[in-house]
């Protein structure tokens, strides 16, 4: 819900595109805690620049870490992933900056269908757990491959930060994610595929300037 946030999982060229040398983020969301069957979404990533110049006028590196948990329902059905990005950021005039960024990864996908409730497990009157569901336990944890990459660009005044004044920046980006298609095992002989992703985003900061 607050994707603007967490930049590198939108898309690999926002890795070290920042007003700075380094940056760090801690995410966590919650959903219907107190209907009993919860769903948790965790990201946690850090990004940081090299070779970048005080002025940040040359071209220069960024390479970032995310980490990725997501679990949800009475089966723990759960993704996990672990994502590394490298990015290289390049100012081709004054406020003008284009990037294009690499992302290679990999992903966990988890479930255990013992704690669900079947339609064949009513007894006439009601649901009834303690039915036999007849129902194999047959999800299978399986570990996967990702690769994404993505371009964009920025125009900023430099004076984005803490201390404004007049500060303008507009922010255009394109990722392709899942390129490689993986393979999504479920159950032992059967297989799904994770189709790619397009992304397309873009923002606009516009202080206006004498106001709170």
């Amino acid at each position: 819900t607050q994707l603007q946030q967490n930049p590198m999982l939108l898309n690999p060229a926002y890795t070290g595109l920042m007003n700075g040398w380094e940056r760090a983020s801690v995410q966590h969301k919650s959903q219907w805690v107190n209907a009993g069957t919860k769903f948790h979404t965790t990201s946690i990533a850090a990004d940081i620049n090299f070779f970048k110049t005080k002025g940040g006028d040359k071209a220069h590196m960024g390479a970032g870490l995310q980490l990725y948990n997501d679990i949800g329902g009475d089966s723990k059905f759960g993704t996990k992933q672990m994502l590394m990005n490298v990015s290289g950021i390049v100012p081709v005039a004054e406020n003008h900056t284009l990037s294009a960024g690499l992302q290679i990864g990999i992903g966990q996908r988890t479930g255990d269908l013992s704690e669900l409730i079947f339609g064949n497990q009513f007894n006439g009157n009601e649901l009834d757990p303690t039915f036999p569901s007849n129902e194999s336990n047959s999800l299978v944890s399986f570990v996967y491959p990702d690769l994404g990459f993505g371009a964009s660009y920025r125009y900023g005044n430099n004076k984005v930060g803490f201390a404004r004044d007049d500060a303008m920046e507009f922010k255009v980006g394109f990722s392709y994610l899942h390129v490689n298609r993986p393979d999504l095992k479920y159950r032992l002989g059967f297989k799904e595929e994770l189709f790619s992703k397009f992304v397309i985003n873009a923002s606009f900061l516009k202080d206006l300037s004498g106001s709170k």
